[in-house]
């Protein structure tokens, strides 16, 4: 099918329009928002869908609101080798029209009309697959299921030279192998309940068999079991006996070796006490000789002390002479520097007078200076401040809201009847009592609101009824009142406020280029100062300048300069002599300061030397008072001999108790102990043991296990060939379903495969070349998008990605679908409205040639307001579809 033209009139919101469409390629028809192109695929809707009788809801929404008339499509349609054009009315004077000029002429009205046409849709129509590639404005771009399309299927078949994958006779033998396999199994290949209740008896009988088994072993095994712990009881006991007599023989050997332990323990305490004394004798000795050492050094360092105290008195005579002779140098030249000092603030103070005289002029200069710039400043502030309110975007705020009214006023005027007067003669006419003459031959046009009465001259009054179109009328007062409120907000002149702002933006402009200039006047006056730091700097010059008593000599300037650098170069020079004896001074008061610091410290430390000595001498001779140095040396060798044959005895007592083994002797009695615990444990629980054997036989043996055992095996011989026969016909039927369903996916898989390789190569052109795009084969719509190895469900692709996909999948379908008839129409239109509006610049960029690919065997109509969505095809006819 291609739609070559579509006319609509009464229909919605449009008057009358007309579009052409190419009968190939893609047709772009651009327009704003609420022009009616949506109305153009709607249209050719209903128009195949619903008789001109049809008092549908859908149908009565079409009537536009302001007339009484009924909504009219027409369209010219080539549909295989049929030519026609096929036009519909609704609601008022309702009517069909068919005219077909290929390739019978045929002419039918009404319900003839309209069956007519629905005949040939039905015959030469895939109707599945001209709603897959429709795209409805406001409606989610989603998937639609390509398998019902018989000329999608068609194609794919004769891309694969197959036959369609399910023809009739196979589908009625898959139903009936499908009717046998859900006899076994359930929609989910489970088996079901009978099939699992038998599989329960089965497992019922082999748990009773084995039950009866275990009983009959059990029986023998408590025998054996019995007998075998009455064997272990005897040993147990004659285990423990054996232990009693072993305990008897430790018992002897660890009393032994308590005595040994006792000895050992009293040698070590006697050898540690020895240590002791012996330790502190050898303290005493070697105190004793660290006092007679500290005397020899004491005595030595205070007849060092009383050398350094007579070499540090002669040095210190020496330095006092020396200092008083630095000390009368230093004061003659501060004298001397004070003098020339005065000489050189009498001279700088000439010097800066002159100077004054000629600073009193150039700062009063700046100051004038900064006084016009600070005026120039304020006068530009109050500019701006008065125009604090306008801004640059103001004038396209106040264009705007102009444009509003003018615009709202024309729609306004536009929406009310047109009264045209042309007289024959000169005549004159009265509009709601306004006389106006109108010469022969001129047209008078009156704009009908409301009610309006027109005078003719003398010879009638037309009163003219016209419906109050109150929509247009409230949005002319809305944008009014806002090009008012903007006024007033930004305080314009109401006969041209646009003319005043224009000349309120060049004052402004003015102020800021009047107020940046006057910042750069008055930084340079200035120059670094403050306003105030620049008057107390003139008010100091013309004080200086009051108090001379002449008036200003160049002569007596420069002398004065001349004077003052020869004065100030003298006390440079008696300066620098000044602070050479001032230092020699320093120098030589720190040298003799730094010797009677020297000297007091050197008298200090022999008097602590002295004072030590006294006391080391005293405590030596208190120490020899009690005990002399030869009897202190004696009692340490004597304790020293006494600890030796401590440490000989010990070692011996230890040598005896080690030969007697204690660790090994007391192990083995904890072992022994230990064993006979696990032993009278082991034989009460084996007594316990068989005491409830000897119970569960008295009770075992009044049944009769044998005649259960054969009674049990019996039952599960039967369960098992009923279960196994079951079993083997669900086999078979589940073998030749899943044999079955496998060649039928295969032939699927294979049917698809030209659809899933034309979608990705379309897929290629927008995501790359790494993009794969994974075909459900039962129903043709995609499952995931794999991009730079990361595979992501189409549910779980963003809003963009998935419309995307979308389009490019019924492209695909539309490029497949090759036309057969004589005018290469057998395929449908590719209707997008207002598509891809979540795709990045990028992607639309890239989406332009695979439109360009469809296009060269399809029809593509796409519907717009934004045409830079597709300004990336390269050879559309583009259509404007602007309002009336």
């Amino acid at each position: 099918m291609r739609l070559l033209r579509i006319t609509l009139r009464n229909f919605k919101g449009v008057k009358e329009r007309t579009v052409e469409f190419s009968s190939h390629g893609v047709t772009l028809l651009v327009g704003p928002n609420e022009v009616g192109k949506s109305s153009i695929a709607e249209a050719f809707d209903v128009l195949l869908r619903f008789p001109h009788d049809s008092r549908s809801k859908d149908i009565l929404a079409l009537k536009p609101i302001a007339d009484d008339v009924g909504p009219e499509v027409e369209a010219e349609i080539s549909l295989a080798d049929v030519t026609f054009t096929y036009s519909k009315r609704w609601v008022k004077n309702a009517e069909t029209k068919l005219v077909i000029s290929e390739p019978h002429p045929e002419q039918l009205t009404g319900r003839d009309a309209h069956n007519r046409v629905n005949q040939l849709l039905e015959d030469k129509l895939d109707r599945s697959l001209f709603d897959a590639l429709r795209f409805v404005q406001g409606s989610a771009v989603n998937q639609h299921s390509m398998v019902e399309s018989v000329s999608l299927m068609a194609a794919l078949d004769r891309a694969t030279s197959a036959s369609a994958a399910e023809p009739e006779n196979e589908a009625t033998l898959f139903d009936r192998i499908r009717a046998e396999y859900v006899t076994y199994f359930t929609q989910t290949g489970k088996p079901k309940s009978d099939r699992v209740q038998k599989q329960q008896l089965l497992a019922s009988a082999e748990t009773d068999l084995e039950r009866a088994q275990s009983q009959l072993d059990r029986l023998e095994s408590l025998g054996s079991k019995f007998s075998e712990l009455s064997k272990r009881i005897v040993q147990t006991q004659k285990q423990l006996e054996e232990c009693a007599k072993d305990r008897e023989e430790f018992d002897g050997q660890l009393v032994a070796i308590r005595s040994l332990q006792e000895e050992v323990s009293q040698a070590t305490s006697a050898r540690k006490l020895v240590e002791l004394q012996r330790a502190n004798a050898e303290t005493l000795r070697n105190s004793r000789s660290e006092l007679i050492e500290r005397r020899l050094e004491t005595e030595a360092q205070v007849a060092r002390l009383r050398e350094d105290q007579q070499r540090l008195a002669g040095e210190a005579s020496q330095l006092d002479q020396n200092y008083a002779k630095a000390k009368q140098e230093a004061l003659g030249a501060e004298d001397a520097y004070a003098v020339a000092l005065s000489e050189a603030v009498g001279a700088q103070q000439r010097l800066r007078l002159w100077e004054a005289q000629l600073e009193v002029e150039s700062l009063g200069r700046r100051i004038e200076e900064f006084k016009q710039a600070e005026h120039s400043r304020i006068e530009a502030l109050r500019i701006l401040e008065t125009n604090a309110g306008i801004e640059s975007k103001s004038r396209k705020l106040l264009d705007r809201a102009i444009s509003d009214v003018r615009e709202a006023d024309v729609i306004r005027r536009a929406s009310r009847p047109l009264v045209t007067v042309e007289p024959t003669t000169d005549l004159t006419i009265g509009v709601d009592g306004v006389s106006e003459l109108v010469q022969a031959g001129e047209a008078k046009q009156i704009n009908v609101h409301g009610m309006t009465q027109i005078a003719i001259g003398d010879v009638a009054t037309v009163t003219i009824s016209a419906q109050t179109d109150s929509q247009k009328d409230n949005a002319f007062e809305k944008a009014q009142t806002k090009l008012d409120d903007l006024v007033a907000e930004l305080g314009l002149d109401l006969a041209d406020p646009m003319e005043d702002l224009n000349r309120r933006l060049a004052s402004i402009d003015s102020a800021q280029q009047q107020l940046k200039f006057a910042q750069e006047r008055t930084s340079a006056a200035l120059d670094g100062l403050s306003a105030e730091e620049l008057r107390v700097k003139h008010e100091n010059a013309l004080e200086l300048v009051e108090d001379a008593d002449s008036l200003y000599d160049a002569v007596a300037h420069e002398q004065a300069r001349a004077t003052a650098a020869h004065v100030a170069a003298n006390v440079e020079g008696l300066c620098i002599d000044r602070d050479r004896k001032v230092e020699q001074r320093g120098v030589l008061e720190q040298q003799l300061n730094e010797l009677r610091v020297r000297a007091s410290r050197v008298e200090g430390e022999l008097v602590q030397a002295t004072e030590g000595l006294d006391r080391v001498d005293a405590s030596l001779r208190e120490a020899r008072l009690e005990r002399g140095d030869d009897e202190v040396s004696q009692i340490v060798d004597e304790l020293h001999q006494k600890e030796i044959e401590a440490r000989t005895h010990e070692a011996e007592v230890s040598e005896r108790l080690g030969l007697a083994e204690p660790e090994v002797v007391e192990a083995r009695a904890a072992n022994l102990d230990a064993l006979q615990a696990r032993l009278q444990d082991q034989l009460d629980t084996e007594r316990s043991e068989r005491d409830g054997i000897a119970g569960e036989l008295r009770g075992m043996g009044d049944k009769d296990l044998q005649a259960d055992l054969e009674a049990a095996q019996r039952r599960l011989d039967m369960e098992r060939r009923e279960y196994e026969a079951l079993e083997r016909r669900a086999r078979a039927a589940g073998l030749l379903f899943n044999v079955f369903t496998r060649h039928r996916e295969a032939a699927r898989e294979a049917r698809s495969k030209p659809y899933a390789d034309e979608v990705n190569r379309l897929a290629r052109f927008v995501f790359g070349p790494t993009v794969q795009i994974r075909i459900d084969p039962s129903d043709f719509r995609v499952v995931s998008r794999t991009l730079d190895g990361t595979s992501v469900d189409f549910a779980q692709l963003s809003t963009g990605a998935r419309e995307q996909l979308a389009v490019i999948a019924a492209l695909a379908c539309a490029i497949l679908v090759e036309p057969t008839g004589s005018t290469g129409d057998a395929g449908a239109p590719v209707i997008l409205d207002d598509v891809l509006g979540f795709a990045d610049p990028v992607r639309l960029k890239r989406l332009g040639p695979v439109f360009a690919e469809a296009a060269k065997v399809a029809q593509v109509i796409l519907m717009t307001a934004s045409p830079e969505r597709y300004a990336s095809i390269g050879n559309a006819s583009v259509l404007h579809f602007d309002p009336a």
